[in-house]
């Protein structure tokens, strides 16, 4: 990994940047963080954020597959927003929002789709990462820049995400 004054990178082939989480909140939460892809996945799935903990045990991934990011939870099913195109080498605010029943997807500050959700559930996640999936053996690595990462244990508003996104 390398860090500087622009966030981190990790290479995108064995690096990503792990946090603990001690509790992951059942019904309400928001992840954001700024991300600018090094180079094309091409077909392959790679993690922005994931705190995949099992199979059928992910409270959240944010990942780009075929050139789209897409907000994922994998709880008694699959739940997915729809894609939006992402490109290398350009600078994105990615937030998603989990408020009672629905996820939101937000690119830049503005909602870019939205899918139900399991309004309350459990997960024996204790930690997350930024550019791969820290408990998949395959490769779901993201060669990328990370910074200004946050996640809070409440639904942030549309203006608490677009200022966020401003910044």
């Amino acid at each position: 990994t390398a860090r500087d004054a622009e966030g981190t990178e990790v290479n995108g082939r064995d690096e990503m940047l792990v946090y603990a989480v001690s509790v992951w909140p059942e019904e309400e939460f928001s992840v954001a963080v700024r991300v600018r892809l090094s180079e094309s996945q091409g077909k392959r799935a790679g993690q922005v954020f994931s705190a995949w903990a099992a199979g059928m045990d992910d409270p959240l991934r944010l990942m780009v597959e075929e050139g789209k990011v897409f907000a994922r939870i994998e709880a008694g099913g699959g739940f997915s927003t729809p894609g939006v195109a992402v490109e290398a080498g350009r600078w994105y605010h990615v937030a998603a929002v989990k408020r009672g029943g629905t996820l939101t997807l937000f690119l830049d500050g503005k909602p870019v789709g939205s899918c139900a959700a399991p309004e309350f559930s459990t997960t024996l996640a204790k930690d997350c990462a930024l550019g791969g999936n820290p408990h998949f053996s395959g490769n779901e690595f993201l060669a990328a820049r990370f910074a200004d990462f946050a996640f809070f244990a409440r639904a942030l508003t549309a203006e608490e995400i677009q200022g966020m996104a401003a910044k």
